[in-house]
C-alpha cells in the first residue's frame, strides 16, 4: 500500500523508515477509537534489520495499533492470521493485493448465514 501512495511510494525508496512511520501515522489515524485492534503488517525479509514476528522494537502505536515485522512475507503472515483466526469474518483486511483479497473471501460466511 504505501508504494501505491502517490508521497509515501517515492519516499519509501529513499528513507523506508520514515515511509513506514508516516504510513503508521496515517493508519492510526483510521482506526476506530472503539477499542479495535489494528495490525500493519511489512515485509521484514525486505528490511536489512534483525527479524522477528512482533517486530523490531515489539512497538505499539496510539489507539492499538501494532506493527509486525512478518519473518515470512507480509503475504504469508496475512494468510496465516486469516486461516487460524478464531472468527475470520471478524477481521478487516486492507490490502492492494488481489490474491490476499481472494484468500480473505473463502473464510466469509455465505450470505445466506448472515
Amino acid at each position: 500500500m504505501i508504494f501505491a501512495d502517490p508521497k509515501l511510494g517515492p519516499l519509501i525508496r529513499q528513507d523506508a523508515e520514515r515511509a513506514r512511520n508516516e504510513f503508521l501515522a496515517l493508519v492510526a489515524l483510521r482506526i476506530p477509537a472503539d477499542g479495535t485492534l489494528g495490525i500493519v503488517v511489512f515485509d521484514a525479509m525486505r528490511d536489512p534489520r534483525p527479524t522477528t514476528e512482533t517486530g523490531r522494537t515489539g512497538r505499539t502505536y496510539e489507539r492499538g495499533l501494532h506493527v509486525i515485522f512478518a519473518r515470512e512475507s507480509a503475504d504469508d503472515w496475512i494468510r496465516e492470521h486469516i486461516q487460524n483466526h478464531a472468527d475470520p469474518t471478524l477481521l478487516t483486511i486492507v490490502t492492494s493485493d488481489r490474491e490476499i483479497e481472494e484468500w480473505q473471501r473463502l473464510f466469509e460466511k455465505p450470505r445466506d448465514e448472515e
